[in-house]
C-alpha cells in the first residue's frame, strides 16, 4: 500500500465532468457544446451582426481572433502528438510579413534573480529536497545519478517521488551510500528515500487527459510526498526544495503554496524559443514563418494541455486541498516560463546548444551516465559474445503493448536479425517467457548490462525504444544505434541523431519487417555515420553532466533568504517575525529546549514567493503566452519586436516577491505585520481589522515617539517638530488604516464572489495547508537540538541575546530590504560552529567538531 493511501481514502477527489457548463475564467461554454477561450471572448460580439462561430472539439484548443486562427489537438495517428495550425490574418497593408521581418532572440527579457548568493559564500546548507518523477526507469537514472552527487558531496537529504515500479531501482542505487559517512559523521545511506506515489507505471500527459481523475489523485499524492515521515524510518521530512520533470504538474503549485525554491531537471527543451518547435508539436497548417511557428508551438502546447487539465487542477488541487486561488487562460499555460523558474537541461551542448534567446535561469549542462555500474557477465553471457562474430543489442520495453503485438515483434526481431547473419541480446521488459527463439539469442534480463556491452565494440549496433537514457548511451560509446519507436514521444533523441547524421531515421513499431530492419541497419552501419558518432563521443565524454546540473541546482537558489542567521551552516527552516531573524532547526530547537522561544512564534520560513496569479500582458515580461494573446488581440502590439533590434527589457523576479513573509514592505518605525494576500471574505476581513488596528497603533506610536527620540538626543527643537508631526500622524493614520480597512472588505468580496472556494471536504490537522510543514519541521528541530554540546548552546543562548537588540535588527532588516529590492546583499559572516556531542560511529560517544567552513567571527 502506497504512504499515503490513508489520506485518498479520507479526501476522495469530487466528482469530475469533462463537459460540465463551466463560467470560469478559463473559457465559457456556448450552448453547442463548444469552448471559448477568455482571451477571445470579444469574438462572441460577432454573433449580434449574423457572425458565426465554428463549434469546437472539446478535445481541442482552438482560438479565433481578428489576427490569428489556432488550434491545437492531440494527434488521431501519433501517440502522444500535438497537431498545431496557425494562420495570420494581415490586414490589406500588411498581406506580407516581410513588412515585419523575423521574431529576434531578443523576444525574450534578461532574467535577475532573486536572493541568490553572487559570491557563493561557503557552501550549500544541507537541505530536505524532494525530487518529483513520473515515467520510465531509464528517464529516472540522470536523477538518481543527481541524487547520489547531492546526497555524498553536500549532504543533502533526498526523497525520490515516483510510482511503486521504481522501488526496487532506488533501492538498488541507495546500495552505493552503505558506509558513507557525512563531515558530521552520520551515516548517508539513509538520506536517499523512495516514496510511492499512486501512479500508474506507465505515465503521459495524454493519460491524464483522457482521465483527468488519475491526474488528481496522483497530483495529491505528490502533496503527501512533501511532508509525510519515511515510511521505512519513520523520520520527519519537510521539503526545502522541489526538483521535477516538468510533466509532473503539481510542482509549481507546491512551490507557490510553501514559498520553498523549484528547479526544473529536463532532457527535451520546453523552454519557448524561436530557434526550434516543442519536441512534442507537428505543424499541420501555418503561414507563418518559422521562426514564429517554432514560438508559438511552445503556448499553443500549454494551452492545450491547460484546457483539458485547467479545470481539474484548479478544482481539486489547487483549490482543494492546496486553497490556493484558481488560474485562467491567462495565467495557467506556460507558467514555468513566465516565472522564470531554474531549468537545467540535461544534455550536451554539441547535440543541442543551448538557444540563444534562452536566458541565464537556463543550463545546459551535459549527458549524464552511469559510470559507476560494477557489471559482471555471466558465464553464459560471456561464451555466447565469445562464439558469436557479429551481435545486435536489443534493448526495448514492451510492457504496455497487446500481448499477440508483443510475440509478434519479439519474433519478427529475432527471425529477422538470424536471417541477417546477425546473432542477438535481448533485454526486453515485459516479456514473461521468451519461447521458441533461435539458439543465437541470448536472453538478458539486467538492465545495468547496457553500459558494460556498448562499451569496447562488444556489440556491433543496438536497436533500442527510442529512450533518451539510452540514446546517450548510444553517444557515448558511438555504438551504431536504431530507434524503434513504441510511442511518438520517444522520437526526439533518435531524431535529433538521424538530423546530425550519426544513426537513420528511427522506425515505428508497425514497420518492423526483415527489410525496414536490413535498411535501418545498412543505415546505421555505414561508415560515415560512424565517425560522425566518434566526433558527438568525444565531445560528451569531456563533460560531467552530474556535477554540472548539481552546480546548477545550487547557483539558482536564494540562498540570502535560507541561510541560518546565527549559524548560516544551516539552512533557516524558521523565522521569527518579531525579531527579523531566519533560525535553523537546531538552533530553534536549542532555544525552544532552553526556554527562550516556543514554536508558535515562529513563522515558517518561505525563502521565495512566486506570482503565479499575477500575469503580466506585456508581451516579453509575461512571456510566450503573454505573446500569444497580445497576437491574437492585434498584430501591431507586437510589431516592434520583429525584425531589428528588440527593445531590452529584463524579469526581476525580486518584483514577484508581492507577499513576501519578512516585513521590508512596511517602514521600519511601523509595528505592521506587512499585508498578507486577500483571497475570499474571510481573508478581505481580517486585512480590514490589521489595517484598521495598525493605523491606530502607528498613529499613537509616532505621536509618541516623534518627540521623543529627537529629545533623548537633546534636539529641542526636533523634539517640537516631532511634536507637530505626530499630532498630525495621530490623526491621519488611523484615517489611512480605515481607507485601506474598506478597501480590503471590497476586495473580500470581490474575491468571494468571482473566486468562491468550494468546502473542504475533510478536515486537517493544519490551520492552513501550507502548515503542514510545521510539524515536522517541529520535529526535527527537536531531533537536532538534543545533541546539541553544552558549549554550542551556550554560544547560540549569546547569539540569540544580541540578535533581539534593536541595532542588530535594524541591521538584518535593511539587509532584507536590499534583498528584497533586488540590488543584493552582503551575507552577515558573523557566525558560529555548532558541535555535536553524540557517537557517530562505534560507540565512543567522542565528542565530533563539524568543519568550521564559515569565514569570519566564529566562535566554537
Amino acid at each position: 500500500m502506497s504512504e499515503d493511501q490513508d489520506y485518498h481514502d479520507d479526501i476522495p477527489p469530487p466528482p469530475y465532468q469533462r463537459n460540465a457548463p463551466s463560467t470560469s475564467r478559463q473559457g465559457i461554454v456556448g450552448s453547442q457544446g463548444m469552448i471559448v477561450p477568455s482571451h477571445c471572448l470579444h469574438v462572441i460580439s460577432r454573433l449580434a451582426n449574423g457572425g458565426y462561430i465554428k463549434p469546437i472539439d472539446p478535445r481541442s484548443f482552438t482560438s479565433t481572433s481578428n489576427t490569428l486562427d489556432s488550434s491545437a489537438s492531440w494527434s488521431k495517428t501519433k501517440k502522444d502528438k500535438i497537431d498545431i495550425s496557425l494562420k495570420l490574418k494581415l490586414e490589406d497593408q500588411d498581406k506580407s510579413l516581410n513588412t515585419f521581418g523575423d521574431l529576434q532572440n531578443g523576444i525574450t527579457p534578461d532574467v535577475k534573480e532573486y536572493a541568490i548568493d553572487p559570491n557563493g559564500s561557503g557552501p550549500v546548507p544541507p537541505l530536505n529536497i524532494v525530487v518529483f518523477y513520473l515515467g520510465d526507469e531509464f528517464g529516472l537514472i540522470p536523477l538518481l545519478l543527481i541524487s547520489l552527487e547531492l546526497i555524498k558531496s553536500h549532504s543533502h537529504r533526498v526523497r525520490i517521488s515516483t510510482q511503486e515500479v521504481h522501488r526496487d531501482t532506488i533501492m538498488r542505487y541507495k546500495e552505493r551510500l552503505y558506509g558513507l559517512k557525512a563531515i558530521d559523521g552520520q551515516r548517508l545511506d539513509d538520506n536517499l528515500e523512495f516514496y510511492d506515489v499512486l501512479a500508474g507505471p506507465k505515465f503521459s500527459i495524454k493519460n491524464w487527459s483522457d482521465d483527468p481523475r488519475q491526474m488528481e489523485t496522483t497530483l495529491r499524492s505528490l502533496y503527501h510526498s512533501t511532508y509525510l515521515p519515511c515510511s521505512s524510518t519513520g523520520s520527519p521530512f519537510a521539503a526545502d526544495l522541489i526538483i521535477s520533470y516538468p510533466d509532473t504538474l503539481a510542482h509549481v503549485h507546491l512551490a507557490e503554496l510553501y514559498g520553498i525554491p523549484l528547479h526544473i531537471i529536463s532532457d527535451k527543451p520546453i523552454s519557448p524559443t524561436i530557434s526550434f518547435p516543442h519536441p512534442q508539436t507537428t505543424l499541420t497548417q501555418s503561414n507563418t514563418p518559422g521562426n514564429i511557428s517554432n514560438y508559438l508551438s511552445y503556448a499553443l502546447s500549454e494551452n492545450l494541455i491547460w484546457h483539458e487539465l485547467g479545470e481539474a487542477i484548479n478544482k481539486n488541487f489547487r483549490q482543494v486541498p492546496l486553497g490556493l486561488q484558481s488560474l485562467d487562460a491567462s495565467t495557467g499555460p506556460a507558467v514555468l516560463d513566465r516565472l522564470k523558474i531554474p531549468i537545467t537541461y540535461i544534455w550536451d551542448g554539441e547535440l543541442r546548444k543551448k538557444a540563444d534567446d534562452w536566458k541565464g535561469h537556463i543550463d545546459v549542462t551535459g549527458f549524464i551516465y552511469d559510470d559507476d555500474t560494477a557489471y559482471r557477465p555471466s558465464e553464459e553471457l560471456s561464451r555466447f559474445l565469445e562464439k558469436s562474430e557479429s551481435t545486435i543489442y536489443v534493448n526495448l520495453d514492451l510492457s504496455m503493448i497487446d500481448a499477440d503485438l508483443k510475440e509478434s515483434v519479439v519474433s519478427s526481431l529475432a527471425g529477422g536479425l538470424k536471417k541477417m547473419g546477425y546473432s542477438a541480446i535481448l533485454t526486453i521488459r515485459g516479456m514473461e517467457n521468451s519461447g521458441q527463439l533461435p539458439s543465437d539469442v541470448f536472453v538478458l534480463d539486467d538492465q545495468e548490462a547496457a553500459s558494460w556491452l556498448l562499451s569496447d565494440n562488444k556489440v556491433s549496433a543496438i536497436i533500442y525504444d527510442g529512450s533518451s537514457y539510452m540514446a546517450t548511451l548510444a553517444i557515448k560509446y558511438s555504438a551504431p544505434s536504431i530507434a524503434i519507436t513504441l510511442s511518438t514521444g520517444d522520437m526526439y533523441w533518435p531524431e535529433r541523431l538521424s538530423h546530425l547524421g550519426a544513426s537513420p531515421r528511427p522506425i515505428t513499431l508497425s514497420q518492423v519487417t526483415v527489410e525496414s530492419l536490413s535498411v535501418a541497419l545498412d543505415g546505421a552501419l555505414f561508415p560515415e555515420r560512424k565517425v560522425i558518432a566518434k566526433q558527438l563521443a568525444e565531445s560528451v565524454r569531456s563533460s560531467d553532466g552530474v556535477k554540472e546540473a548539481v552546480k546548477s541546482i545550487h547557483c539558482h537558489l536564494p540562498l540570502l533568504n535560507m541561510r541560518c542567521d546565527i549559524a548560516p551552516q544551516y539552512n533557516a527552516m524558521w523565522y521569527h517575525p518579531k525579531y527579523n531573524v531566519l533560525l535553523s532547526s537546531v538552533v530553534a530547537g536549542v532555544l525552544v529546549e532552553q526556554g527562550k522561544l516556543e514554536f508558535n512564534e515562529l513563522l515558517l520560513n518561505r525563502p521565495k514567493e512566486y506570482a503565479v496569479t499575477q500575469a503580466d500582458s506585456d508581451p516579453m515580461i509575461g512571456g510566450v503566452q503573454a505573446f500569444f494573446l497580445a497576437l491574437s488581440e492585434s498584430i501591431q502590439s507586437v510589431k516592434y519586436l520583429f525584425g531589428g533590434d528588440s527593445p531590452s527589457r529584463e524579469v526581476d523576479i525580486s518584483s514577484q516577491q508581492i507577499y513576501s513573509i519578512y516585513n521590508e514592505a512596511t517602514p521600519i518605525t511601523q509595528t505592521s505585520d506587512g499585508p498578507q494576500p486577500i483571497t475570499d471574505f474571510k481573508s478581505g476581513m481580517k486585512e480590514a481589522r490589521r489595517e484598521m488596528t495598525e493605523g491606530v497603533k502607528d498613529g499613537v506610536k509616532g505621536f509618541v515617539n516623534g518627540p521623543l527620540d529627537p529629545l533623548k538626543r537633546g534636539n529641542l527643537i526636533g523634539g517640537v517638530f516631532g511634536l507637530v508631526g505626530g499630532s498630525i500622524g495621530l490623526v491621519t493614520q488611523p484615517l489611512s488604516g480605515a481607507i485601506r480597512s474598506i478597501e480590503s472588505t471590497t476586495r473580500g468580496i470581490s474575491s468571494e464572489i468571482s473566486n468562491p472556494k468550494p468546502k473542504r471536504l475533510a478536515p486537517t490537522a493544519a490551520t492552513s495547508p501550507s502548515d503542514v510543514l510545521r510539524k515536522p519541521r517541529m520535529e526535527i528541530s527537536k531531533s537536532h537540538a538534543r545533541f546539541v554540546s553544552i558549549q554550542s548552546k551556550r554560544d547560540i543562548l549569546d547569539r540569540w541575546k544580541e540578535c533581539k537588540t534593536s541595532e542588530s535588527i535594524l541591521e538584518r532588516r535593511k539587509r532584507r530590504q536590499e534583498i528584497l529590492s533586488g540590488r543584493g546583499s552582503v551575507l552577515s559572516t558573523d557566525g558560529i560552529v555548532i558541535e555535536y556531542t553524540r557517537d557517530v560511529s562505534s560507540g565512543s560517544g567522542e565528542q565530533d567538531r563539524e568543519r568550521k567552513w564559515w569565514k569570519g567571527k566564529g566562535r566554537a
